[in-house]
């Protein structure tokens, strides 16, 4: 077996300081398969300073990868790699059996374990101005995987190993005195100009010898790694699926994303100095030079308007600029009806500080009849919503978090059927409703990649009633693929605020704002029959979620869900009273957890399918009377499958409560776990993560 190493290249050291005051003469053996380094150092320190040196410190970078508690280990959290924080024993590194002497005397050292990648050598005798003095030690380095993006020291594979600063190094040192600071990132690392004498032995079968000078940077790597580094320099296979002209639309360098999203968020702004432009579908290049209009094909579907087309005009870019636009004017194939959607918004960024003041509206089919009609009937509804939201940033402490105050009101016409009374028979008209829902909600959210979490405060309500409920997740991770287990609790309490809608669970006409242990659908059971003669107000009420077939009382558009309340996966039959369902209070817990990697059979699949288990357990006000319909606890359990980066989700219920269980024998005595499927879809997860919160599109 070939096991001999090449220099692939090699690193120039970096410089800082006018005077050369340092010599390292370092003798090391390199064991490939091991991955460590046997070595012996010796240092000729000068002090340059003006006053006499007591002490040196010397940088053990290696042992910022001994352990998760590192500041390195920190700042890798920070940009969202979690490789470093879940390796195990063997890919993490350090350095050890240090034996500081001057004279071959040993030296006095501080080692502090909460900072465990300096140390401090305390000289003989001080030592003067312009005065040299030799420092030995042995060192023993444990080489560690290449976790960051930048890969200056590690391995990523049994061919290749990259060393920077791995041997004891005297700490930066300027007039300002000694730079202790913990290592986290190479780009902001200082160095000492220093004269180098380095040999390295392989520890290869042919056994050879490598003499550096002047460079303590480089890269060991066998043959066939050369040649496939030299053949893959500058690939990216997700670059050439891309279509050209997308490329072109897309900033050249990736990280003006986030520059321009920090750049708003710091208060800085830009706009007033580009000019307008028109481009097709979107673009991100020259953003500091142009402010786009943008056009596109507009396309929507629901199951009464069916294919609905049009055109998309918007002005949405980054930068964001102070003043934002989207008028998507579209028509329905099906219904024979105008729709669409818009947006106005107007945005003040302050240092870590950002408002947003905006107006939205949409219009589309909400429901259809044929019941003694010779062509179909559909309802619509138009919505206005004007909003106030305030986030407050903490860049400076942690980039991912902030808190958000959300204030809106929900102007609603929507039209119902009625049914009318014509000779012998019935003719269905319809008629049309005006509601007012105002909306009150606070979010504490930190995205950090490690155990995220959010919390929300809501309150919403109308004329006759008040919602107030709690929703919080945090997602504990159990290792760095992005698998764990996500925890949600959910509490509400239901206010009336006119007696005369006391009527209990019975009043259809509030039906739809009670809080239900089920996930929010599109249609309420309570309110129409399966030919949409009746009452339709959604338990969707404030119609903020996308639902194909909204006021479907069979099928499987039916079986649509949305995250709201309880969230239970199983729903309740819609000729049943809603199981679980209060005009009290209701509280849940709901779990989702992925399948460990050493146990998912799907991880062998070629595309990625994320399968997870649920588990979802509640309580709500009936169920602690005397007279109480259920047990004093709901619970159901399955597991779940998501597709288009999980903009849709499957739930198939396996276990639940007996409750929910004779429901649904009752109702479906065939092909019950079919009805039993339900699924929802958040168009927000199909936008980049880093965009989502920030365009609204």
């Amino acid at each position: 077996m070939n096991k001999i190493f090449l220099l692939l290249f090699l690193l120039p050291v970096f410089c800082f300081s006018q005077n050369e005051k340092i010599h390292y003469y370092i003798y090391a053996t390199l064991n490939s398969e091991n991955k460590t380094i046997t070595a012996y150092e010796k240092v000729v320190y000068t002090n340059t300073t003006a006053q006499p040196v007591n002490f040196i410190w010397f940088r053990l970078y290696p042992n910022a990868y001994a352990n998760d508690k590192t500041a390195y280990s920190n700042y890798l959290l920070k940009q969202r790699n979690l490789r470093f924080y879940f390796s195990d024993d063997e890919q993490k590194g350090y350095i050890n059996q240090l034996n500081f002497q001057e004279n071959n005397q040993p030296l006095k050292t501080e080692f502090d374990s909460t900072r465990n990648d300096v140390i401090k050598v305390f000289l003989q005798n001080p030592l003067q101005s312009g005065n040299s003095v030799e420092i030995t030690t042995p060192f023993f380095v444990k080489i560690p995987y290449g976790f960051s993006n930048e890969f200056n020291f590690g391995y990523r594979n049994k061919d290749t190993i990259h060393l920077s600063h791995w041997y004891p190094e005297v700490a930066y040192q300027d007039e300002k005195g000694w730079d202790v600071t913990p290592f986290t990132s190479y780009a902001t690392l200082k160095s000492n100009t220093a004269n180098f004498d380095v040999k390295i032995s392989t520890g290869t079968e042919n056994d050879s010898t490598i003499v550096l000078n002047n460079s303590t940077d480089f890269v060991f790597a066998k043959p066939a790694a050369v040649r496939q580094y030299n053949e893959n320099r500058g690939k990216g296979n997700f670059d050439i699926l891309i279509p050209k002209f997308i490329k072109n639309k897309r900033p050249i360098n990736q990280n003006l994303t986030q520059r321009f999203i920090n750049q708003k968020i710091n208060g800085i702004d830009s706009s007033s100095s580009r000019t307008l432009k028109p481009a097709f579908l979107f673009n991100l290049r020259e953003t500091d030079k142009y402010n786009y209009l943008s056009f596109l094909p507009s396309i929507g579907y629901n199951n009464y308007d069916k294919v609905m087309v049009g055109v998309m005009i918007h002005n949405y870019q980054l930068p964001l600029n102070k003043f934002n636009f989207l008028l998507a004017p579209m028509y329905a194939t099906n219904s024979k009806v105008f729709t669409g959607v818009g947006r106005l918004e107007y945005n003040v960024w302050h240092p870590d500080e950002w408002w947003r003041f905006s107006v939205s509206g949409e219009r589309y089919s909400t429901n259809m009849s044929n019941f003694n009609l010779s062509d179909p009937l559909y309802t619509q509804m138009n919505r206005i919503v004007p909003a106030i939201s305030y986030t407050k940033y903490y860049r400076e402490t942690n980039p991912y978090k902030n808190w958000n105050f959300l204030l809106r009101a929900f102007f609603i016409n929507q039209q119902q059927f009625a049914t009318l009374p014509m000779d012998t028979t019935y003719i269905v008209k319809k008629q049309t409703e005006n509601t007012t829902i105002v909306e009150f909600q606070t979010t504490l959210r930190d995205d950090r990649a490690l155990y995220p979490y959010s919390a929300t405060l809501r309150m919403d309500g109308g004329k006759n009633f008040l919602r107030i409920d709690f929703t919080g997740n945090y997602f504990l991770n159990y290792d760095a693929s992005g698998r764990g287990l996500n925890t949600r609790l959910f509490a509400g309490k239901f206010f009336y605020l006119n007696s005369a809608a006391r009527y209990g669970l019975t009043n259809t006409y509030m039906h739809p704002y009670f809080y239900s242990m089920s996930g929010t659908s599109g249609y309420s059971a309570e309110s129409g029959n399966a030919n949409g003669v009746g009452g339709t107000r959604p338990n969707d009420f404030t119609y903020s979620d996308y639902f194909i077939g909204r006021n479907e009382s069979s099928g499987w558009m039916n079986q649509q869900i949305a995250q709201d309340g309880g969230f239970f996966k199983i729903s309740t039959p819609v000729s049943y009273m809603p199981i679980g369902a209060s005009d009290n209070w209701i509280a849940a817990l709901n779990f989702t957890a992925d399948l460990p990697a050493k146990i998912d059979p799907f991880r062998l699949l070629p595309f990625k399918l994320p399968v997870r288990v649920f588990l979802d357990v509640g309580t709500y006000s009936y169920a602690w009377q005397d007279d109480a319909p259920t047990g004093r606890f709901l619970y159901d359990a399955g597991f779940q499958v998501s597709i288009l980066k999980e903009a849709v989700t499957v739930y198939f219920p396996i276990l639940y409560s007996k409750a929910f269980r004779n429901a649904y024998k009752s109702q479906y005595p065939v092909k019950t776990f079919a009805h039993t499927i339900s699924f929802s879809i958040d168009l927000g997860k199909l936008k980049p993560r880093v965009l989502n919160q920030l365009l609204p599109l």
